[in-house]
């Protein structure tokens, strides 16, 4: 018994931990560096560009066997990313003695032929994180073009893109505006893309003529932000020193000019914004109301460098507090329309027009408009956009979905069909915490019901969403079931996140239904354990996803080894229903976790208070799931579901819709 609960707790590890990306560099390495062999190899490349075990991408070139390093190429801010003048000479790699050209060089952003003379391949290893005047991916560009100039093929050893490849938006780059922070026409301001896939672009749409590899990654799902990968952060530049600077920086970067600092010359960059005469206060109130996942404090700052040097200036700290509701281009345009708003006169737009790169978003901008306003007048560009990009992606659009438990048995006795993956049309708003979606075919007008569900890909609940007549505000936090009840401790933020929707919608809600699938359910406790919402709800549907622990710490069979204070809130539910008060559905499989209870125990301890018991039946549920039991009384279902491995859990989310029509 010992060791299969030693082989239990081994495999649940191996199935929680996070999956390591392998880069395109890690790759290469395992192909012996085939592509290589036998030439002479150019590297563009800075500190950023590292094997999985922290080894330059240098080093291992240059060891390589059958191929030579003969020259490297480094772009702004040096070799290891830390100059931040415009002048950085040419020098020699210490380590290798391999000539090292600079290409941020007194205006000298390209190869010259002769550097590349003794040049058979170009191998290009940058990370980039997803901004479009970010220059290394300008780099990337201007050594395309001298590749093909030069008849010499060009690799892309692809990195992630640390702030994910599913978002991408704002104004695209008007080709006047064309730059070195802004290389191709046509690109919004956060593009969603690798390194790779943007070569492919640029040598697309360019129509470049490069002789084009990309080695791709391996594990790299474009809804990972870069903590997801299981690869070490490696600041990418002086002033971008963590995951959260990357995440704020394509909207705060927009409002650096010499009129206005972005905390260069303070300890987080683009973490705060301000100068002497910026009115702080009225401007973090009014972007606390328009911009969802973060929050904006006043905050008095003195830089040591860069614009307003050891000057006091009033400014405005930027707190990330979820990055899935964040839209960071959305925060850029609001800031350049709040500091036009409250400072008349002090801001000129002209100055970043370089960055904004946009001619029709400056003209609205300086008309009054608001960021969002901005946005939505220009999506006709982002679905164009959207358009083109994906004829360059290379890499899949989410992960498999992680059940919060799943099973160490995997069965493959049945098909394990899924709803078909598509955006439905309608309106999307992002929120303080998630996003709500109004269906298209929904005739909005008040009382209009609304569903809100946890945990899971966004897509799933609205389509369920738009099959059922329904709004839907959609949250993912997380994995883990503290993760979605942290949010709701505050007695008041779901009723904050009601009267958000609400005003953005411009109708009042109700019927609401809380939905969640697995650690989604967490939020649902915490929310009916408010007394001010239990009333408010009218129906819960808890899919496979009802835990608690165990009084001992070790898992057992029998009822009394559970820690059931969790549940009494579940119970209360389930009698109101009973009695007609609301509806409420749970759903369970027979996934046995091992450190904790599982759904099957949950239910039976529930059915138990409720002096219920459940009715053997034996037929096909939604998605082919194969129902096992129901106790039905009142407004109240629970049904068991046969299963106990990672792809049955799975069915009951894609099962959502049917559920909300087991509602009616």
């Amino acid at each position: 018994m010992t060791a299969l609960r030693l082989a239990f707790v081994l495999l649940f590890a191996c199935l929680s931990a996070g999956a390591r990306v392998k880069t395109g560099l890690d790759v290469l390495i395992e192909q012996n560096f085939a592509p290589l062999q036998g030439k002479r190899v150019g590297i563009i490349t800075n500190q950023t560009g590292r094997t999985e075990d922290g080894r330059r991408i240098i080093d291992v070139i240059a060891h390589a066997p059958n191929v030579r390093l003969t020259a490297i190429f480094s772009p702004e801010h040096g070799l290891e990313g830390v100059r931040q003048d415009r002048n950085i000479g040419d020098g020699v790699d210490e380590a290798t003695g391999v000539p090292v050209y600079s290409l941020y060089n007194e205006g000298r952003y390209r190869p010259t032929p002769e550097m590349l003379k003794n040049v058979d391949v170009l191998v290009y290893d940058i990370e980039q994180n997803g901004a479009r005047f970010l220059t290394r991916i300008t780099t990337l560009g201007y050594t395309m073009e001298a590749a093909a100039e030069n008849h010499i093929p060009f690799y892309v050893l692809d990195r992630p893109n640390g702030i994910n490849g599913l978002d991408f938006g704002g104004p695209r780059l008007d080709a006047k505006y064309v730059s070195f922070v802004g290389y191709l026409p046509g690109l919004p301001i956060r593009h969603g893309m690798t390194a790779g896939e943007l070569a492919r672009m640029y040598n697309g749409e360019k129509k470049l003529g490069v002789d084009l590899h990309v080695i791709r990654m391996e594990g790299w799902k474009r809804n990972m932000w870069y903590d997801d990968t299981g690869l070490e952060w490696v600041n990418p530049s002086p002033n971008i020193r963590s995951l959260t600077a990357a995440i704020l920086y394509p909207g705060m970067c927009l409002l650096e000019s010499k009129e206005v600092s972005v905390g260069r010359g303070t300890d987080t960059p683009f973490q705060i914004f301000g100068a002497p005469w910026y009115r702080a206060r009225e401007v973090a109130e009014y972007l606390n109301e328009w911009v969802p996942g973060v929050r904006f404090v006043p905050r008095v700052f003195k830089p040591n460098a860069s614009v307003y040097k050891d000057q006091e200036c009033q400014g405005v700290d930027v707190t990330l507090v979820n990055r899935d509701a964040f839209d960071p281009v959305l925060m850029g345009l609001e800031l350049l329309a709040a500091t036009l708003k409250f400072h008349p006169g002090k801001f000129d737009l002209d100055g970043v027009m370089r960055l904004l790169g946009n001619d029709e978003a400056a003209e609205r901008l300086k008309r009054g408009e608001t960021g969002r306003q901005v946005l939505d007048a220009m999506r006709a560009q982002t679905e164009e956009f959207a358009r083109i990009r994906a004829k360059y992606l290379l890499y899949e659009g989410t992960a498999q979905a992680q059940p919060q438990n799943p099973s160490p048995m995997v069965e493959h006795t049945r098909a394990h069909p899924r709803l078909e993956q598509k955006t439905p049309e309608g309106r999307r708003e992002k929120l303080a915490l998630g996003t709500l979606f109004i269906p298209a075919n929904l005739n909005l007008k008040s009382p209009a019901p609304l569903l809100f569900f946890f945990h899971g890909s966004t897509w799933v609940p609205e389509v369920a969403a738009a099959g059922n007549g329904t709004a839907v505000i959609s949250i993912q936090i997380g994995s883990g079931s503290r993760a979605y009840i942290q949010p709701f401790l505050d007695p008041k933020f779901f009723g904050n996140l009601l009267q958000e929707a609400e005003s953005k919608a411009g109708v009042k809600f109700s019927p609401i239904t809380l939905a969640g699938w697995s650690a989604g359910c967490g939020a649902i406790r915490q929310i009916m354990s408010t007394p001010e919402y239990y009333d408010r709800i009218a129906n819960t549907i808890l899919i496979d996803g009802i835990h608690t622990g165990y009084v001992t710490g070790q898992p057992g069979p029998l009822e009394s080894q559970i820690n059931t204070d969790q549940l009494q809130i579940f119970v209360r539910m389930a009698r109101d229903a009973i009695a007609g008060k609301r509806r409420m559905i749970i759903t369970h499989s027979e996934i046995f976790p091992g450190t904790f209870a599982s759904t099957t125990e949950t239910a039976d301890y529930i059915l138990g208070q409720l002096g219920l018991k459940r009715q053997p039946v034996l037929k096909w549920g939604p998605m082919q799931t194969q129902e096992l039991s129901e106790v039905r009384a009142g407004g109240f279902l629970l049904v068991g579901f046969a299963g106990n491995s990672a792809p049955d859990h799975v069915d009951q989310l894609h099962s959502l819709p049917e559920y909300l029509k087991w509602l009616k």
